[in-house]
């Protein structure tokens, strides 16, 4: 929905932007959500993949 209203037009591109809602104490659930709320193939979406499997 974000996406459509073009908040992030404003600033950046969507691309690089990631967008988290995250469980604490952190939990696989959180990678869940995160792909729900980005692109998996979106760059930023990508380089937090690989940062959050660390």
């Amino acid at each position: 929905m974000l996406d459509d209203e073009g908040v992030f037009a404003l600033n950046q591109p969507r691309e690089a932007v990631c967008v988290l809602v995250e469980v604490m104490p952190p939990d696989e659930i959180n990678t869940e959500i995160a792909l729900r709320l980005n692109r998996a193939e979106s760059p930023a979406m990508q380089a937090w993949l690989v940062e959050a499997a660390e």
